[in-house]
């Protein structure tokens, strides 16, 4: 089973951050449904009620913050990372911390990528080009368990700092996906 379009799942406890993620994929061309938890506690009610239905479609990544009150990234990643049939969801931390302990901690328990949230607005949207990597097209491969993608078998984009990056009319020029135009994305 496909689903017509992406779906990305936004745990973030900042309104703010949710919808500018959003802003940023409408901004990259990307045509993506969304799912949002606004904090670690309902992220886990959601992600436990999907490990009881077998045969559920996998979100094709989550967006996850790390610092959120009572059950934070980490405590979510955990729990991904101990259940068998999430293990292969890809996640992508986006957060403040640029902390290489926070960093290290989020890799091990298997997070695919991790982005630290730029203050700069071209730079926020930028740094989602590396999510949109990881929205295969139906054609680009087979799914993960249930559905949903699996970890990304190809190396995530790298931003190129700002003060580097060649201006252009577009903030985005020069980024391509690894296997050229897709469905979803422009």
């Amino acid at each position: 089973m496909t689903r017509e379009r992406p779906l990305i799942y936004l745990v973030d406890d900042n309104l703010t951050d949710i919808e500018l993620v959003k802003l940023g994929f409408t901004e990259l061309g990307c045509d993506c449904s969304f799912e949002t938890a606004q904090n670690g506690e309902e992220a886990l009610s959601a992600l436990k009620a999907l490990a009881a239905e077998p045969g559920a479609m996998l979100p094709d990544v989550m967006i996850l913050d790390l610092n959120m009150p009572r059950v934070g990234g980490i405590e979510v990643l955990t729990y991904l990372a101990q259940e068998p049939l999430l293990r292969t969801l890809p996640v992508i931390v986006l957060t403040t911390s640029d902390s290489p302990r926070d960093r290290s901690a989020c890799m091990a328990l298997g997070a695919t990528g991790y982005i630290v949230k730029a203050h700069d607005l071209d730079d926020f949207f930028t740094s989602l080009k590396a999510v949109a990597a990881l929205l295969r097209p139906p054609h680009a491969g087979p799914p993960g368990p249930g559905g949903g993608s699996s970890r990304s078998p190809t190396p995530l984009p790298t931003p190129v700092p700002a003060d580097r990056a060649p201006r252009s009319a577009s903030p985005w020029a020069g980024w391509h996906l690894p296997w050229g135009p897709t469905a979803w994305c422009r």
